[in-house]
């Protein structure tokens, strides 16, 4: 979820949590408004580990690409 020109813009992920619970994506609306200070939420060392085994996973199928197609491939840049 994120602004654009003063509009709040929605992803299928932002959604389906809301879906799950009006609340929460009230409250992460609330943060985007900044009508809320967001929550701290403590780092999960497991999710962190997921990312970066996922990553690494990712890294490996493009290498792959890259021997087997050469410059046809395209790699988008991760966001900070």
């Amino acid at each position: 979820m994120f602004l654009l020109d003063g509009a709040v813009v929605t992803s299928a992920s932002d959604l389906t949590n809301a879906s799950k619970c009006e609340f929460a994506f009230a409250r992460q609306l609330d943060v985007k408004l900044e009508l809320a200070d967001p929550i701290a939420i403590d780092e999960d060392p497991m999710l962190k580990r997921a990312g970066s085994l996922g990553g690494e996973h990712e890294e490996r199928w493009l290498d792959r690409y890259r021997a087997q197609f050469g410059n046809s491939v395209a790699a988008i840049e991760r966001a900070g």
